[in-house]
């Protein structure tokens, strides 16, 4: 699976541990990680890959569309999961600023800051790259 990639990817744009880890949270809430998983963003998503020659599917082209979004559109956003010291902190400003589902109950902020726990505890201090392929349940 691809989550060392992605997690590698937002430690090297320097989003700190946790910021990384609760921002994939709510990436796996909403699309699993997989990158072919579009979502409600199919057309704008879409049509970036085509404008690069690349797949829909392509990992560092969803993530490139992904950062680009958050850098232009999010500033203040990323600013926290750059500075974020808890998972849950960084995971709720994700929801809330960011993803914005239907459901931001106070469960769906436990779930989501639980997904990126996960990825915390995989990952946490062991710097950008990571050998690690595991998937998570």
């Amino acid at each position: 699976m691809s989550e060392a990639v992605i997690w590698s990817f937002f430690k090297k744009k320097g989003l700190s541990d946790c910021g990384a880890a609760g921002l994939m949270g709510n990436l796996y809430a909403e699309s699993g990680l997989k990158p072919d998983n579009l979502q409600n963003t199919c057309e704008k998503k879409l049509g970036f890959a085509l404008s690069r020659g690349k797949s829909i599917g392509d990992l560092e082209m969803q993530l490139d569309f992904l950062w680009k979004e958050l850098t232009e559109s999010y500033p203040s956003l990323v600013n926290i999961l750059k500075t974020a010291a808890s998972v849950r902190a960084a995971s709720d400003a994700v929801l809330v600023q960011f993803e914005r589902p239907a459901d931001q109950s106070e469960m769906a902020k436990a779930r989501r800051a639980a997904y990126g726990q996960k990825y915390y505890d995989q990952f946490a201090g062991r710097g950008e790259t990571m050998s690690s392929t595991t998937m998570l349940p």
